[in-house]
């Protein structure tokens, strides 16, 4: 896709981190953009969509949450009757809890699940009708790199990331031929702002960290490309994830080697004083 002028636009996790990154990115190439998150962002919703509106998009604000079946609808109908039909789906809200397997509870488990992996399927399939009788139309999905290598303290997170990754594959064999696209953006440990930030632990050098606007323009050339699949890192990834393949036993010396068990155990710590913070401060 070149000419994204006029192209309606429906980003969701509009409201912070990464998702700030690529509306403001996406306003330059004039498009008409719907930044949905949930009703407690509304505030910031706002506040974006004055700041997209001076770089020349148009924008409104979509408050919804997207695990909910008829506030996913009624979002893609608000946006639809503000711009016309979605031709840019981004799926970019998604969750992390950073802690044990077993300490997670059932709805933590279910949430994750939720957010993560049914509802970017969920969102896509409304929108995917149109866009096939259309033949135009494409569908990003911002995943991670712990859909490739899965982290510790972070499991289900990673397991729904996986599943991200696979879909992505499928559909994009599905799609052949029909017009519509679909991309999958994987970053690294995002830092500056966002769910890894909030924890004040930097990743181990090789694991590295990137910022958020890298992976806003990942977002971009996925589409500007036709890219499947893009890794947003500090390095080259793709070779140790060959290596991985080819040579399992190696993943745990090159872990432990680079620090990254002891990264993710005070990743872990740094999430539970965020919690407590939190829990905290509504106590208060």
């Amino acid at each position: 896709m070149k000419d994204f002028n006029g192209k309606t636009v429906l980003l969701t996790g509009a409201s912070g981190g990464i998702g700030r990154h690529i509306a403001r990115l996406f306003a330059e190439r004039g498009v008409n953009l719907a930044l949905a998150a949930t009703a407690r962002s509304e505030e910031k919703l706002t506040a974006l969509a004055k700041e997209v509106a001076s770089a020349g998009a148009q924008s409104m604000v979509v408050t919804a949450d997207i695990t909910d079946a008829a506030q996913r609808s009624e979002m893609i109908r608000q946006a639809e009757d503000r711009f016309g039909p979605v031709d840019i789906l981004i799926n970019n809200a998604g969750i992390e809890e950073v802690m044990a397997f077993h300490l997670l509870t059932e709805e933590n488990l279910a949430r994750i699940i939720e957010i993560n992996l049914n509802s970017p399927l969920a969102l896509a399939r409304e929108v995917l009708s149109g866009m096939l009788e259309r033949r135009r139309g494409s569908i990003v999905n911002v995943s991670s790199l712990s859909g490739k290598v899965p982290v510790a303290y972070s499991a289900v997170y990673s397991a729904t990331k996986a599943g991200l990754i696979a879909w992505n594959k499928a559909m994009g064999d599905e799609l052949a031929g029909t017009g519509v696209r679909m991309s999958v953006v994987c970053p690294t440990y995002v830092a500056g702002e966002g769910m890894h930030a909030a924890y004040g632990v930097a990743a181990p050098k090789l694991a590295g960290e990137v910022t958020p606007e890298a992976v806003a323009k990942a977002v971009l050339r996925a589409l500007e490309k036709n890219v499947s699949e893009i890794l947003v890192t500090a390095g080259p990834m793709r070779p140790l994830l060959a290596i991985r393949e080819l040579f399992p036993g190696f993943e745990n010396f090159l872990m432990k080697r680079i620090g990254m068990g002891d990264f993710l155990r005070r990743r872990a710590e740094g999430a539970e004083r965020s919690r407590q913070s939190e829990n905290h401060g509504r106590g208060a």
